[in-house]
């Protein structure tokens, strides 16, 4: 990419890295890292034609968020801010 002055980085990030959850320290530290990450790489990159970007998606119905949205008041609270009404799925 360097070579060529032309490439493009896209980060997987979450909107975990700006809100924090309680029992997901370890994954909100390093979202929030990779995110840092993601705007440094951008700013040292972008002179050099490589765009740097990140993409946070909200709630997406994975073995990782099995627990958080068995438990009714949150999924009806993470629903409340989603403009579609639903959870997103991994396929979206």
């Amino acid at each position: 990419m360097v070579q060529r002055r032309e490439g493009r980085i896209v980060n997987i990030l979450s909107t975990s890295s700006n809100l924090g959850f309680a029992r997901l320290s370890l994954y909100d530290t390093s979202k929030g890292a990779a995110q840092q990450l993601t705007r440094t790489m951008a700013i040292e990159l972008g002179p050099l034609g490589i765009q740097v970007n990140g993409v946070a998606p909200g709630t997406i119905n994975t073995s990782l968020a099995t627990t958080y949205l068995s438990k009714e008041r949150s999924a009806r609270h993470d629903l409340e801010r989603i403009p579609m009404g639903r959870i997103g799925q991994p396929e979206d």
